[in-house]
């Protein structure tokens, strides 16, 4: 292979990059034993099975009893981490796109793409593996999300931190390291199809038994591994991006971008790349529980067993001592005494229950809230939510950082986006808003980065149970959101979804007819519209696109619509009543004829509830009168 002139990994040239990779990885996994050991163990704590995606040689979901002292019968842990997943990452935080001072066009790139981020979000699974990742940081420390690219679409991918190998003495003073390496187990026969030319490198590869001095290979996998080294300065060429197996490179190119994983950390470590979760906080109080229920059960098998004391000069036989119903039973003296010890005092009782109880206090969780109950005298709808606000508090800072950890996804959903395009691929996604399909390309979205900045809308998960669905009806009919009517059917079928796409079906055709103008396509006014709301958002929105410094044309649409709708509105209004002897006035009938029927139009006039805006609107044209 000729003479080694370089000293790390990414400096090696094709014939020993391979090589130098995989000594390098195994060199840190192994110096780092403790940090696979520690995973394994957070996961049958949790789990009270051993994982086989972490231990690869295990075939069946088993427990380790020496990793976790023996079978947790009162699973804490998991308690604690369920209930604080369904706390936080209920949430469904939405990216938002903000400009500052832009022009029209970037404002209007900006909103579309905004749109764009929300189908992705919505196609690609952020809000079903959210969730799973956040579940991950309080079992492990730290969850993991990659985006990366599949066939010119983007794709996001969980991965297990157990996976992830990263020096701990990259990060003393930051949790980003210099380096990152991903390695992986592969079935060999997927590898060979998805790199047919390297049929006899795979084959090699398969031979290897072992990895590292405690993991083994199993049959038919390939151990691949990719390495991501970004510029240690701008401009500089130390950067490299590998995927290889053993004796074999898969891909070799340059690698100037940021890591391709987005992570949440329950807890950041104060030095180091993988944070503390609430497993590893909880871990003393789930083993001397465990402990506790062990001595609990074999104190009642040994001891709180019942017996029958026989008095030996009472004449009973043990034969006698069954469990047929009307048995006699003659004796004489004594008769027999059955007796159940007492197992153990009622501290040993209560010492349980308080390590149950604080391990939810550590972490700030009432159990009435993994026990999915309500606190003693809490009956209304707004003490309750004022008891969940108060509760939600604790975890505010948790919270915040899982929101922030959606905005970090949006950026790399957009750097990503960027990168497709780059290559020559078109990136279109699809965008629904109530009954609407939108297609948004990419090229009609894309900004640089200095044109906007991102922040996140909370939007929470409501309450959606029956109980909750009623209770809302109630509220809204209280403030007198809804008439008898519609009441009585929302109390036996509280769809309050289908009840506000209808109430708010005028409002959203208007805002549709609105963005289509936006965009330059006119749409005029029909008279089947809410036509006196139509005016007023259109006038908002043209003095909105007036200030933002919108073109001529679409300034235009906008004023010829609301022309055409206060037209249409006072077109609509009945005639004045004319009384006997005004000018124009047609000769009333005779007393007792009757009145021809009106022709009819085939136009039904809309119910107009306020005064049309015609009189404010003389500015713009000369065709609608004061």
């Amino acid at each position: 292979m000729g003479v080694k002139e370089h000293s790390f990994w990414w400096q090696a040239p094709d014939l020993w990059l391979a090589k130098d990779l995989f000594t390098h990885v195994e060199g840190i996994e192994e110096a780092q034993r403790a940090v696979h050991e520690s995973n394994l163990y957070h996961a049958c704590l949790y789990s009270n099975r051993e994982e086989i995606g972490i231990n690869w040689m295990n075939n069946s979901r088993g427990f380790d009893t020496a990793a976790a002292n023996g079978i947790v019968t009162n699973n804490v842990i998991k308690q604690v981490i369920d209930t604080a997943t369904s706390i936080i990452a209920k949430n469904k935080p939405r990216p938002r796109v903000l400009t500052s001072g832009a022009e029209w066009v970037d404002q209007r790139r900006a909103k579309k793409l905004e749109k764009f981020l929300w189908a992705e979000f919505s196609h690609r699974g952020a809000y079903r593996l959210g969730p799973s990742v956040f579940r991950d940081a309080c079992i492990w420390g730290t969850g993991l999300l990659k985006v990366l690219e599949l066939g010119g679409t983007i794709k996001l991918e969980r991965t297990i931190v157990d996976e992830i190998i990263v020096d701990e003495r990259d990060c003393i003073n930051s949790c980003v390291p210099r380096e990152m390496f991903q390695r992986r187990l592969v079935d060999k026969t997927v590898l060979c199809k998805m790199y047919p030319e390297l049929d006899a490198e795979i084959e090699k590869a398969a031979g290897r038994r072992e990895w590292t001095s405690y993991r083994f290979v199993p049959n038919n996998q390939i151990l691949v591994v990719e390495a991501w080294r970004p510029p240690s300065i701008k401009g500089a060429d130390d950067h490299r991006h590998v995927i290889a197996i053993e004796g074999a490179v898969l891909l070799d190119e340059g690698w100037d971008k940021d890591f391709p994983f987005i992570e949440f950390r329950w807890s950041e470590p104060i030095t180091g790349y993988y944070g503390q979760g609430i497993t590893e906080e909880l871990v003393g109080v789930q083993v001397r529980l465990n402990q506790l229920n062990r001595f609990i059960q074999k104190c009642q098998d040994m001891v709180a067993v019942p017996r029958v004391f026989v008095d030996v000069t009472s004449g009973v036989l043990k034969s006698q001592l069954n469990d047929r119903i009307g048995e006699i039973v003659t004796y004489r003296g004594k008769p027999p005494t059955f007796f159940t010890p007492q197992a153990l005092t009622s501290e040993i009782y209560s010492e349980r229950d308080n390590l149950v109880r604080g391990a939810f206090e550590r972490i700030g969780i009432s159990q009435l809230s993994a026990q999915s109950l309500k606190p003693a005298g809490l009956e209304s709808a707004v003490a309750l939510r004022e008891f969940n606000e108060i509760e939600g508090q604790r975890f505010a800072i948790e919270a915040q950082r899982y929101e922030l950890w959606y905005m970090d996804l949006a950026r790399a959903v957009i750097n990503q986006a960027r990168e497709i395009r780059k290559g020559g691929s078109g990136i279109k996604t699809k965008f629904q808003s109530s009954n609407l399909m939108e297609t948004i390309d990419w090229a009609d979205v894309d900004l640089e980065e200095d044109r906007f900045e991102l922040s996140i809308q909370a939007a929470s998960i409501l309450t959606m149970s029956p109980a909750a669905r009623l209770q809302a009806v109630t509220e809204l009919a209280q403030v007198g959101q809804l008439d008898k009517s519609e009441i009585r059917y929302l109390l036996s079928n509280p769809d309050l979804e289908r009840s506000d796409s209808v109430a708010y079906a005028d409002f959203e055709d208007i805002e549709r007819n609105l963005e289509v103008i936006l965009d330059g396509n006119y749409q005029g006014p029909e008279p089947f519209q809410n036509l006196v709301l139509g005016m007023r958002r259109f006038q908002q929105s043209y003095l909105k696109a007036k200030v933002d410094g919108a073109p001529e044309d679409i300034l235009e649409g906008l004023r010829t619509w609301i022309v055409q709708a206060s037209d249409l509105v006072l077109s609509s209004q009945p005639p004045a009543p004319t009384m006997p002897g005004d000018p124009g006035a047609e000769a009333l009938p005779a007393d007792g004829a009757v009145l021809p029927p009106a022709e009819p139009t085939g136009v039904v006039a809309p119910q107009i509830t306020e005064p049309p805006l015609g009189a404010n609107l003389s500015g713009l044209t000369t065709t609608v009168q004061s």
